[in-house]
């Protein structure tokens, strides 16, 4: 007997009972398909991104939570967040897609400034992204400079120092005179 993929799948599914769950999706997921990389690459591209923001797109690299589902006027959106690598807190880019990634909308945090949206938004999505961005991990809030310790004076030493340590030697030995 010959089985065929799907064949299989639908054996083992019914013969077990289970079927697997889908693993949760990710922004780089989507980013393989277009219209979603082209869109969200011209998105990023009118205005002046940082090199990590370019980064996501262009290579692949941040750091990422699985996508979620929004409602929106009774429309599902699709919203990603990404992050800098290595530097998640005020770092962050939040990503709205329209039903099959036919637009796109952004909120960009850099550096722990306010977040600024990408792509005009109109009012409903703008929200989304402003709730998106405010539930980001904030930047550390820069610690103040320590004041500066007490500076402890060292005490000359109480032994008397031997008269040849005191000062150098007028002439070096001959075994150690430089050739």
């Amino acid at each position: 007997m010959r089985f065929t993929p799907l064949a299989l799948v639908t054996c083992l599914g019914l013969a077990g009972g289970v079927q697997a769950a889908e693993p949760d999706p990710y922004i780089f997921d989507v980013l393989a398909l277009q219209p979603y990389r082209g869109n969200l690459a011209r998105l990023v591209k009118t205005r002046e991104a940082p090199d990590w923001v370019k980064a996501i797109v262009s290579q692949g690299e941040g750091t990422a939570v699985p996508s979620k589902s929004v409602d929106i006027g009774g429309t599902p959106y699709r919203l990603d967040r990404v992050c800098k690598v290595h530097d998640c807190a005020g770092n962050t880019l939040d990503v709205l897609w329209a039903p099959r990634g036919a637009k796109v909308w952004a909120a960009l945090v850099d550096g722990g400034k306010p977040a600024l949206l990408l792509g005009d938004p109109k009012p409903p999505q703008a929200k989304a992204l402003q709730e998106a961005a405010a539930a980001a991990p904030a930047a550390p809030a820069a610690a103040a400079p320590a004041a500066p310790a007490a500076a402890t004076p060292i005490a000359p030493p109480t032994a008397d120092l031997p008269a040849s340590s005191a000062t150098a030697p007028a002439t070096m030995p001959a075994a150690e005179a430089p050739k």
